[in-house]
């Protein structure tokens, strides 16, 4: 039996919609994509013909900062960083209460700072990316090629290619050499965010993501960053969280419906 849109959708007052890439909110258009090949897709236009009912898109990690500030641990917070490490790194930023996205939705691009000058190329095309040394696949290759070289195994955690849930685990329970990688890890992030908070100043940063399992082992290390690389005696410093969030990436498009109805253009277009 064919599904009747209209019946399907009569419940709804707008649907949200995220994405990776470069996503242009306001216009609605998709611009770049890392693993789909993409040219100014109209994509919210698009579903709102399909389903006849608004359509709000943005990058999911833009998204997933907002969804913070409604939602999660930053609904006290104006001024937020959220910083999403999976199979890239991206930063989302509330600034005095509002969701920046900069030109086109690129701001917050922050896996594609160069920390190693002489590092491996990255996809965008240059060279040493936060995102070549930060993300699960690079964490995963770093860790799995050095107990390759350092054999023979530790009895507990024997050879083989592991995860980074596995990675995670091992740093939590003092694995030596799981605990170096993620230190590793955390000190090219933590400068990135020492950076990050001398731009903007947050009151809160918020991880997300696999790594965040680790907590207690990344969070000294950033931490640390951020004592030496920020200014300090200006403001408080900024306090370091785990999402709370979790794997309810569907807020993300939850709060995108929320700030059109906050900012009144859903209910225009409902009024219409």
């Amino acid at each position: 039996m064919p599904l009747n849109w209209a019946f399907a959708t009569a419940s709804l007052t707008g649907v949200g919609i995220t994405l990776p890439g470069l996503i242009d909110s306001q216009a609605g258009i998709v611009h770049f994509m890392p693993n789909i090949s993409v040219n100014r897709l109209a994509l919210a236009e698009n579903v709102r013909q399909a389903l006849e009912i608004p359509c709000y898109i943005s990058n999911d990690t833009a998204a997933m900062c907002l969804a913070e500030h409604y939602f999660g641990t930053a609904t006290t917070c104006s001024n937020t960083l959220f910083i999403s490490i999976h199979n890239g790194v991206r930063a989302g930023m509330m600034i005095h209460g509002e969701l920046y996205e900069g030109c086109l939705g690129a701001a917050g691009e922050i896996g594609h700072i160069q920390v190693d000058p002489l590092g491996q190329r990255c996809y965008c095309g240059n060279f040493g990316c936060l995102e070549t040394l930060v993300c699960n696949p690079a964490i995963e290759n770093r860790y799995n090629q050095l107990a390759r070289d350092h054999q023979p195994a530790v009895d507990a955690y024997p050879l083989g290619n592991k995860t980074i849930a596995d990675i995670c685990t091992a740093a939590v329970n003092q694995e030596p050499l799981a605990v170096n990688v993620l230190k590793y890890v955390a000190k090219h992030l933590g400068n990135v965010i020492a950076m990050s908070v001398n731009l903007i100043r947050p009151e809160k940063i918020i991880l997300s993501g696999e790594i965040a399992a680790a907590f207690p082992i990344i969070a000294p290390v950033i931490q640390h960053c951020m004592e030496n690389g920020t200014v300090q005696g200006i403001s408080h410093a900024p306090t370091l969280e785990i999402s709370t969030l979790g794997d309810q990436r569907w807020l993300g498009g939850t709060a995108l419906v929320k700030r059109a109805l906050r900012e009144g253009s859903l209910l225009g277009q409902l009024l219409d």
